[in-house]
């Protein structure tokens, strides 16, 4: 489990999954809206994007498909309307 700062208000937390294939991330969302997920490469490289839409109040959404992953660090960005919160993994 990664731990967030408080700024990063409506993510409550990320757990890399690496060996299921998926990052599984909690999301507590102060109104139903879209959410987009956005993993790339430190160098900037995009590696997968999808958009979930997320409900009031606490969910936990998966980015997965990452069975492929190698091993290195890669960037997860959550945002969320004019939010941004990027965290960095290491597979």
């Amino acid at each position: 489990m990664v731990k967030l700062n408080k700024q990063a208000s409506f993510v409550t937390g990320i757990r890399p999954m690496f060996a299921e294939g998926k990052i599984a991330i909690s999301i507590n969302a102060p109104q139903q809206s879209a959410v987009t997920l956005r993993l790339s490469g430190v160098s900037g490289q995009l590696i997968k994007t999808m958009q979930v839409n997320v409900s009031n109040g606490n969910s936990i959404q998966y980015m997965d498909g990452l069975y492929a992953l190698t091993p290195g660090v890669y960037v997860l960005q959550i945002i969320y309307g004019r939010q941004v919160v990027a965290q960095k993994l290491r597979r």
